[in-house]
């Protein structure tokens, strides 16, 4: 497990949003009948274990 200090946190935060907001808009207009890209899902996920 990588270590992460607040100001990591911080930054990481800033960029799960913007990835969920990117996650949320490919998934509603763009690939309305497919599944989203299951690598923006899996960096999403990686990313939160970092936060705990």
């Amino acid at each position: 497990m990588i270590k992460t200090d607040e100001k990591e946190k911080k930054v990481i935060q800033k960029v799960l949003k913007e990835m969920k907001i990117a996650h949320d808009f490919v998934r509603v207009f763009w690939l309305k009948d497919t599944p989203v890209d299951p690598t923006l899902a899996d960096w999403i996920k990686q990313l939160e274990s970092l936060l705990k």
